[in-house]
């Protein structure tokens, strides 16, 4: 009997973040947590239900089976191609990176700026000491031009560009962070660096606070002008303010090049990243040719680049 109550319990227990992605998590903390490791169901669940079928429980194997599937569904298209950039498409490639109050490697991310030849860079928790580290590592010389806002802690953020950047706003959540337009072969493009408060900060206020103002932001864009939004955003596809940002104009750019579950956040540099927390959003201007984490010492976070390009006009 106790055996049959603790496997019932276990099974329960795999179900729950299952559960949570399909009613959402409601900025809820503990529910936000559940959420994104949604995707690490998926072999425990394989394992409980061969062990069902094993021994003939059919309806539990049925019950296991569903969540099972359900969880394949959200995960398989991660590994399909969905959008290749258009025939004639202008290339452009970003990269975000958290510097992780600023300790981040200056070196490694200017190396990494250089071989992965970025376009645009968005830099999170920039603070003014890691600023001036950058600058002598050589980044001004690789990217020109940038708006920056350098402050202790961790609510700094910067744009980097090869090109002028122009019309530049700046947001009213915990931390400030800039929209601005750069030019595509003489083309407007806005550009947004995202990056809400954790969840885990005031209860959950401030996480939902900074997603309800960014997801209004966002809606009041022109859909007429080719647009992206990256930065850590301290959630995983699997969090329903994350969702509800994207909405029906933005997808995830490693969704659309087909590069399977990323991970870009570790709880401490000195373990592996378990959760995709870093993302480049983009419209329907946008095909993705490929996307890629960069370790970047110092930091808890990985760099994500991607590959992008913008469609011919027309």
């Amino acid at each position: 009997m106790v055996r049959k109550v603790l496997a019932v319990a276990a099974v329960a227990v795999l179900v729950v973040p299952t559960a949570v992605r399909f009613l959402g998590d409601h900025a809820v903390p503990a529910l936000v947590a559940a959420a994104s490791f949604t995707p690490y169901a998926v072999p425990p669940l394989a394992v409980a239900l061969a062990l069902l079928l094993r021994r003939q429980a059919w309806r539990a194997s049925a019950a296991i089976a569903s969540v099972l599937a359900l969880n394949l569904a959200w995960l398989v298209p991660l590994w399909v191609p969905d959008r290749a950039p258009a025939s004639g498409a202008t290339p452009l490639t970003v990269m975000t990176a958290n510097l992780r109050l600023g300790e981040a490697s200056p070196a490694a991310l200017v190396a990494a700026v250089r071989a992965h030849r970025v376009d645009v860079l968005a830099l999170e928790e920039l603070t003014p000491q890691a600023l001036s580290a950058l600058h002598r590592a050589g980044l001004d010389r690789e990217l020109g031009h940038r708006t920056v806002r350098a402050v202790p802690g961790a609510d700094g953020a910067g744009l980097w560009s090869r090109t002028p950047v122009a019309a530049v706003t700046w947001s009213h959540t915990w931390s400030r962070t800039p929209t601005a337009t750069i030019e595509l072969r003489g083309r407007p493009v806005v550009v947004g660096v995202l990056h809400p408060a954790a969840v885990v900060l005031d209860g959950g206020r401030l996480y939902r606070d900074d997603y309800a103002a960014t997801t209004d932001y966002t809606a009041g864009l022109d859909d007429a002008t080719p647009t992206l939004l990256l930065g850590d955003l301290n959630a995983s596809a699997d969090n329903s303010e994350l969702r509800e940002l994207m909405g029906t104009r933005f997808r995830d750019a490693p969704e659309l090049a087909g590069s399977g579950l990323l991970r870009t956040f570790s709880p401490s540099p000195r373990l592996p990243a378990l959760l995709h927390l870093d993302h480049v959003l983009v419209d329907d201007a946008f095909g993705v040719t490929d996307t890629t984490v960069v370790d970047l010492p110092g930091s808890d976070h990985r760099a994500l680049v991607a590959r992008l390009g913008l469609a011919p006009r027309g």
